[in-house]
């Protein structure tokens, strides 16, 4: 496994995705991680603050598999990075431990 896989988690605040990404880090979120929040306005209020910390940061909605993955633009996952995480994700889900 990628030393810099993200790990599965509950949405954390901004100030831990800010400092993860400032790392060279990035994150994917499965849709059940948000709970009760609305998706797209944390993702809003993410790159706001983020902006504020001086990171650039993407935030990719995912809806064929129901995953956000945020990234640092200076520091990109690769492509199978991200596949192998949202694969991951996917198996994680079908055991029902989501």
């Amino acid at each position: 496994m990628n030393a810099h896989a993200p790990q599965l988690q509950r949405v954390p605040d901004f100030d831990d995705v800010a400092g993860k990404l400032a790392a060279g880090k990035w994150m994917a979120y499965p849709y059940e991680t948000y709970g009760q929040l609305d998706r797209d306005e944390w993702n809003d209020q993410l790159v706001k603050h983020l902006e504020q910390r001086g990171v650039q940061a993407e935030v990719i909605d995912v809806r064929k598999k129901s995953v956000v993955i945020v990234v640092n633009a200076a520091a990109l996952p690769t492509l199978d990075q991200v596949k192998g995480t949202v694969a991951a994700i996917e198996h994680v889900r079908s055991l029902g431990r989501l």
